[in-house]
C-alpha cells in the first residue's frame, strides 16, 4: 500500500509526559487527543485543502526507566498529486492541529516535539520496516528504549519487572485499534493513480 502514492508525508505526533506517568494514563491521553484531532469538519477541510487522499496512523510504544512510558503516533499522509504535494504546508497544518487538540483537552504538546518528513517512494519500504519495530514479535530494543516486543521478550523470560510492564501494556491497549486507516485506502490510492495516468 505504501508504494501506491507518489508522495507521502511521514509524521510523528506525541504528547508531553513524565517518567512516573502510568501506562494506562499515557495511552488514554494519546487516544483522547487523537479523537479530538480527527473530529469535525475542520479535519475534512484540512485533508481536502492539502490534497490528501488518505492516511494510516500507527501507535508506537517505547519505554525507558529514565523517560517512562512513551506512546505516540507515526502516520503516513498520502497525496493525490504526483508533484504538487506541499509537504511543508501540510506538516505545519497537522502539527498545529495536534498541538491545539492537546491543549484544548488540557494536555502538554509542543510544535518542537512533533516531526514531519516527506517520504519518497524508494524509501517507503524502509519506513514501513521502521514502523514495524513496534510489533509484538520484534523482540529487540530500539535506540536504547524498550518496545512492545522487547518488553514481551523479557516478560517471556520471566523478568518480573518486564512482566508487570507487559501486563499493564496489555490492559492499557485492550480494545484499542493500534492502527487507524482511511476506509478503502488501497482503493483510493489506486483511483488517484488511475486519475494521474489519464492526465
Amino acid at each position: 500500500m505504501l508504494t501506491r502514492a507518489p508522495s507521502a508525508l511521514a509524521v510523528t505526533l506525541t504528547l508531553g509526559h513524565r517518567s512516573s506517568t502510568p501506562i494506562a494514563e499515557a495511552f488514554e491521553a494519546l487516544y483522547e487527543v487523537k479523537r479530538e484531532f480527527h473530529r469535525g469538519g475542520g479535519w475534512s477541510r484540512l485533508m481536502n485543502t492539502h490534497g490528501v487522499v488518505g492516511f494510516q496512523l500507527v501507535t508506537e510504544f517505547t519505554f525507558s526507566e529514565e523517560t517512562g512510558p512513551h506512546p505516540h503516533f507515526h502516520g503516513f499522509y498520502f497525496s493525490k498529486q504526483a508533484s504538487s504535494f506541499d509537504a511543508e504546508s501540510l506538516a505545519d497544518a497537522l502539527v498545529q492541529r495536534w498541538v491545539h487538540s492537546a491543549h484544548r483537552l488540557g494536555y502538554e504538546a509542543s510544535t518542537g516535539s512533533q516531526s514531519a518528513v516527506i517520504v519518497p517512494a524508494r524509501s517507503r519500504a524502509r519506513m514501513a520496516s521502521y514502523l514495524g519495530k513496534d510489533h509484538a514479535d520484534n523482540w529487540w530494543p530500539h535506540d536504547g528504549r524498550d518496545t512492545i516486543g522487547s518488553i514481551r521478550r523479557r516478560a517471556v523470560h520471566l523478568d518480573p519487572y518486564a512482566r508487570t510492564l507487559y501486563d499493564e501494556l496489555v490492559l492499557a491497549t485492550a480494545g484499542r485499534d493500534r492502527t487507524v486507516t482511511t476506509p478503502n485506502l488501497a482503493g483510493r490510492l489506486a483511483a488517484a493513480a488511475d486519475s494521474r495516468s489519464r492526465c
